[in-house]
């Protein structure tokens, strides 16, 4: 009876060594445990198998992201809100309506101030023409409303199901500096709602979102200012790096990421952020570089007289390894084959 509890202490004691190494840890085909007939061939000696393994270090952290946000339009229709329609817009999608009437947005600095029709001329007449060229027309970009530009408004009124007047009346066109760009209507416009003249018609998220891991001097000084960063967002992983740290009046420390060529963290997937001015994603760094080989508990590793590192066989032979990486229970090693056995831990006779 005293024999068969040592050899299930034992047995518990190496499963939660090869436990704790599976922690915070990469592990790949690992599979560490006590044969049926080496359990029963010495009920005071566990042995275990060398297996394949790859371990590097991971640390979880939050990564912030950052959008600067801007009011780009003021509303100036009356009436009841129809629709909303927030999201990554580009030239001529529609944001919101009033009383079923769209408001569009088109690429420009020039805020749309009068109604536009043959006869006019100016920076605004420009982004209309060059709305309508992005948008396939075949328009010229002259700043002046001829007739080919009439035409043109007509056609673009006829695709998109409106009535085809050939002008453009004031409020139904929005000014946005940069197109494509993460596009929400102002607090005041909600569907139901009554739109006044002079609120907040669109607020945007202009520049490039900014992502950064916010940690504690501490965690920031320990962190290798080479290391990678793996970021989760719903469907996507994005890869970053550390370029630049920047230090919080309230002591925190920020390290600014960009993707590993230098561009922009969610690259052609930005769109995809949503219309907040601050979201948080999760951040998997990776401390130390994944190193493999064949790998036995931490426990099975001895030093000898002399400081060097050794392995027990079952038959009670040494053999020299050499360690190149271990940590949390699990050691990956030089020196052994895979699928030879080793000594993992032995009790005295008769305990």
């Amino acid at each position: 009876m005293v024999r068969n509890k040592v050899v299930v202490r034992w047995i518990g004691v190496l499963t939660a060594i090869v436990l704790v190494g599976a922690g915070g840890w990469w592990a790949g085909r690992v599979t560490l445990g006590v044969t049926d007939d080496e359990a029963s061939a010495s009920p005071y000696q566990v042995n275990a198998v060398v297996t394949e393994a790859s371990v590097g270090q991971v640390v979880n952290y939050t990564v912030s992201v950052r959008q600067q946000l801007k009011m780009v339009a003021t509303n100036l229709l009356s009436g009841i809100v129809t629709s909303i329609s927030p999201g990554f817009l580009d030239q001529g999608a529609e944001v919101y309506s009033v009383a079923n009437v769209p408001v569009r947005v088109a690429r420009g600095s020039m805020p749309f101030y009068r109604d536009l029709a043959e006869g006019c001329e100016g920076s605004d007449v420009e982004q209309v023409q060059q709305l309508l060229a992005d948008l396939g027309y075949d328009q010229p970009v002259t700043g002046d409303w001829a007739g080919i530009t009439t035409a043109n408004v007509k056609a673009w009124q006829r695709d998109q199901e409106q009535e085809q007047t050939g002008r453009i009346p004031l409020g139904t066109l929005a000014a946005v500096p940069q197109l494509p760009a993460t596009i929400t209507p102002g607090e005041a416009i909600a569907v139901g709602a009554q739109a006044s003249p002079g609120v907040a018609g669109l607020m945007a998220y202009l520049g490039t979102p900014e992502f950064a891991l916010q940690l504690t001097v501490e965690q920031a000084n320990n962190l290798p200012s080479d290391a990678t960063v793996q970021i989760d967002f719903e469907e996507y992983t994005w890869s970053a790096k550390i370029i630049d740290s920047r230090q919080q009046a309230s002591g925190q420390t920020d390290l600014i990421l960009a993707a590993p060529d230098g561009s922009v963290v969610c690259g052609v997937q930005c769109d995809s952020l949503p219309a907040a001015e601050f979201t948080s994603m999760s951040g998997r760094v990776q401390v130390v570089p994944p190193i493999s080989g064949p790998a036995v508990p931490a426990a099975a590793v001895r030093t000898d007289e002399a400081g060097g590192f050794y392995v027990l066989r079952p038959d009670g032979t040494r053999t020299t390894v050499t360690v190149l990486a271990s940590d949390r229970g699990l050691a990956v090693i030089s020196g052994l084959a895979v699928g030879e056995r080793i000594v993992v831990l032995q009790a005295e006779s008769g305990k």
